[in-house]
């Protein structure tokens, strides 16, 4: 161990000392240069402590760095999302006879404008609070259509595990395992929980027109939406300190930013001349504002 026993022991004692005599006063002492510890803040006193300082947030750094890098390389790309999407229903759809599905451009374009528009309205359905309809977005974008549906997903990380559930719901398994659907349109986008996806499925009117000769009513049914949370892959590295330490260091940095104001209120009753002219260790400013860079560093990586 390279701390030795009396550095803990030291450490200890002057955590102690808080809690055993009056708040008020040990925290002057112990955070505010003063007269009363001749200008030498009690937690600035052990070498240790700012050495345990330094080290913590030293740690606190890589690990938020190594956490983000992870999490970028480990998060695939929303064009992988919708291939693996897609082919994940096809494969479902090849084991029953049915002809596999293909991404339709336009229909896709539809998909974002209405995933845009639940984001921009606030809401999570198929008809919005306006009464705008899917197939509404479907018609903006010239896309003719014999028969239409529309799933939605939200919160997931695994298209498959999506593919599941909507495979699980009679309604959504209608959607997907429409024999006449020959064309999809996606729009998925990163949440707040994961990925959030909305599909639409059509039968072109050409399709009709090619086996029949003859154009029937346009149909539009809408399977129910669903929400889908599965199981992450890795996505982020452990942290090195416990969760409990996130609010002792937002605790800390509340008290310091606290004293800190009480100080200026307090502390210059000279002229500002005179208090510059001071000797730096007569600052108590300095060592409070040291605190809370320390502090808010620790705070940063943490949160």
């Amino acid at each position: 161990m390279f701390v030795s026993c009396q550095s803990v022991h030291a450490i200890f004692i002057s955590m102690s000392a808080i809690a055993t005599r009056g708040f008020g006063y040990k925290a002057h002492t112990y955070f505010i240069a003063s007269r009363r510890n001749d200008y030498r803040p009690n937690a600035l006193r052990n070498p240790i402590l700012l050495v345990l300082y330094c080290v913590v947030a030293a740690l606190l750094v890589i690990t938020s760095v190594v956490r983000q890098e992870v999490r970028s390389s480990s998060q695939p790309s929303v064009s992988s999302i919708e291939n693996r999407l897609v082919g994940s229903i096809n494969v479902t759809r090849g084991s029953l006879d049915m002809q596999p599905l293909s991404l339709n451009t336009q229909l896709s374009k539809a998909a974002v404008a209405k995933q845009l528009h639940m984001a921009e309205q606030d809401y999570w359905s198929h008809t919005s609070p306006d009464g705008t309809e899917p197939w509404d977005f479907v018609r903006s974008y010239n896309v003719t259509y014999a028969k239409a549906a529309e799933t939605l997903a939200r919160g997931f990380t695994e298209p498959e595990a999506v593919v599941t559930g909507w495979l699980n719901s009679p309604s959504h398994r209608e959607a997907l395992l429409e024999p006449s659907y020959s064309q999809i349109g996606l729009s998925i986008t990163e949440g707040e929980q994961g990925y959030d996806a909305v599909a639409l499925f059509i039968q072109p009117v050409s399709t009709i027109a090619a086996t029949s000769g003859v154009l029937s009513d346009t149909t539009e049914n809408s399977a129910q939406k669903v929400l889908a949370f599965d199981s992450p892959q890795l996505s982020r590295i452990a942290t090195v300190v416990p969760q409990s330490l996130i609010y002792i260091v937002a605790g800390l940095s509340v008290i310091n930013l606290g004293l800190l104001i009480m100080m200026l209120f307090t502390q210059h009753k000279v002229p500002v001349a005179q208090h510059i002219r001071k000797p730096f260790h007569e600052h108590p400013e300095v060592h409070m504002v040291l605190h809370v860079a320390i502090i808010g560093l620790l705070s940063s990586t943490l949160l």
